[in-house]
């Protein structure tokens, strides 16, 4: 079986596999996973092969950030947080998006795109009460993190510049901070078009003022020492990373490498329960998203098939036959397309990043558009449930703001349509407009 035929099979799975759980309101992970042994089978794929794309990383972000915040949510901290940021915006609700986005792009700017966990954990409830639906809160938050992330200290930032000095024989190497700063500035006016998008589509125009919000009173010592928790957590995961940088200590590094959100939310949450700051078996059976992390792996093994078998590969020779004038908006469509399903930084920068380098040396095209399209494109759409940052936004929102099917379907909707929103800005030259 060639790839064209593999990639065909595997495409149509998958949109059938979207078909029946939204049709027969079943989990799609399981549906997923059926079809990804059908198609190992088709394809002599071993079972271990098959088994070990299981997408670990994700499963752990679900488990450890909802367990982490689950005792907030508990013991009604994260309700005080919320109440807090009501009284303080009360008079202002149609300017929620924008609020949030620049809450969330401070907060990726200092700590990665990670931080979405925290803006969506604070930003859901205060959504909600104003009228804003849970994905409109979440895709806000995500774009706003990702675009502080993309400045040169930032997650995508630093990931980007490093595969980029090594790209083309080091031909951009003296440049790349250029770059990362022309392509930041690209992003934040690309942003900007979406959230005043969103704000028409969503019609978050017509958020209404909340009335009778009252001051929330003082937090009692279970919250005050989970406000110290969260701060710990919070501080960790900016400053380790920054230190690390400037302190040239083996043992140092080695301890920052372990200061991410993950780690830390894990330690955190046992700490959370030597505290007693909440009830761990009604939170691991209440709180933890058992049916998200099981639609996540299952499409997650199925989507790792395809990228095992070369589909992704394929998919990017296909875009070698395409005209100058159309890279931009194909390429942000391949990386775009790509990280719905997989990591923009572990995947799609180091695939589709040499490619797209290639084209606009060859061509003689603008490199900040050729590059900003795959790093903006891709990071963008992990708002995918079956991406990083969707996974975080699924682990965050809890039932009594949105039932997981119904999150799970509008969030993978949402990044689709944001998609969109980027592609009509690249076929009008809007991620051209800085040059080197």
């Amino acid at each position: 079986m060639s790839v064209g035929q593999i990639s065909l099979m595997l495409g149509v799975f998958f949109i059938i596999t979207i078909i029946i759980s939204f049709v027969k309101k079943v989990n799609p992970g399981i549906v997923g996973l059926s079809f990804a042994i059908i198609a190992a089978i088709a394809t002599g794929t071993k079972f271990k092969t098959l088994q070990a794309g299981f997408p670990v990383n994700v499963v752990l972000t679900l488990f450890s950030i909802s367990l982490f915040f689950g005792y907030f949510i508990d013991n009604g901290t994260v309700h005080w947080i919320a109440r807090k940021m009501l009284y303080v915006t009360k008079d202002v609700p149609k300017m929620m998006p924008f609020i949030f986005f620049f809450i969330a792009l401070v907060l990726g700017s200092i700590g990665g795109a990670n931080m979405v966990v925290f803006s969506v954990a604070i930003a859901f409830p205060v959504g909600m009460a104003s009228g804003m639906k849970a994905w409109e809160t979440g895709a806000i938050c995500l774009i706003g993190t990702q675009c502080g992330s993309y400045l040169p200290w930032g997650t995508h930032g630093s990931t980007a510049r490093a595969i980029i000095e090594t790209m083309n024989d080091g031909a951009w190497a003296d440049v790349s901070m250029r770059l990362n700063w022309k392509w930041w500035f690209t992003s934040f006016i690309v942003y900007i078009i979406v959230v005043v998008a969103f704000y028409f589509i969503f019609q978050n125009y017509k958020l209404k003022k909340i009335e009778n919000v009252e001051q929330p009173g003082k937090l009692n010592h279970v919250q005050q020492l989970s406000l110290i928790q969260i701060g710990i957590v919070l501080l960790l995961v900016i400053s380790m990373p920054l230190l690390a940088k400037k302190i040239d200590n083996p043992l140092f590094k080695a301890i920052a490498g372990m200061c991410d959100v993950v780690p830390l939310c894990l330690v955190g949450s046992l700490m959370n329960m030597l505290l007693g700051l909440g009830n761990e078996k009604s939170i691991i059976k209440n709180l933890v998203p058992w049916n998200t992390i099981c639609m996540v792996f299952g499409m997650g093994m199925l989507v790792n098939l395809a990228s095992t078998l070369g589909v992704f590969d394929y998919l990017t020779e296909v875009a070698e036959g395409i005209p100058a004038g159309l890279v931009g908006p194909v390429f942000l469509l391949i990386a775009g397309v790509m990280s719905l399903f997989s990591s923009s930084l572990s995947v799609v920068y180091p695939t589709v990043l040499p490619i797209a380098g290639l084209f606009a040396m060859n061509y003689g095209l603008n490199p900040v558009m050729a590059l900003s399209v795959v790093i903006i494109g891709s990071a963008t759409t992990a708002m995918s449930p079956l991406s990083g940052g969707g996974g975080q936004i699924m682990g965050a929102c809890t039932e009594d703001i949105c039932d997981n099917q119904i999150m799970f379907n509008k969030l993978f909707l949402t990044a689709f349509s944001t998609m969109i929103i980027l592609f009509i800005e690249a076929c009008i030259g809007l991620f051209g407009i800085f040059s080197l």
